[in-house]
């Protein structure tokens, strides 16, 4: 028991932290839980979150409306687009 345990121990030192923050939160909800087409992965639609954050664009916020939207309502996504600018 104490070889696994120890093992277990030793393994958390190899994991990546996992980045939370708002770029993190509005590809979970347009890749992971509404699925958009727009992104190839969830990869490439954090990066083009961060592009957009460079150039701008109020993520947070964006991040914020997507939390409200109603079962991935296209229409309101494209709301939360046009009003935070990405």
């Amino acid at each position: 028991m104490r070889v696994f345990g120890l093992l277990g121990v030793l393994g958390l030192g190899c994991t990546t932290p996992i980045e939370v923050g708002p770029c993190n939160e509005v590809c979970d909800v347009l890749f992971n839980q509404c699925a958009m087409e727009s992104f190839d992965s969830f990869k490439e639609c954090e990066s083009s979150c961060t592009y957009g954050d460079e150039e701008g664009a109020d993520i947070p916020g964006y991040a914020s409306c997507l939390s409200d939207v109603d079962e991935c309502n296209t229409y309101e996504i494209v709301e939360c687009e046009n009003e935070y600018g990405w």
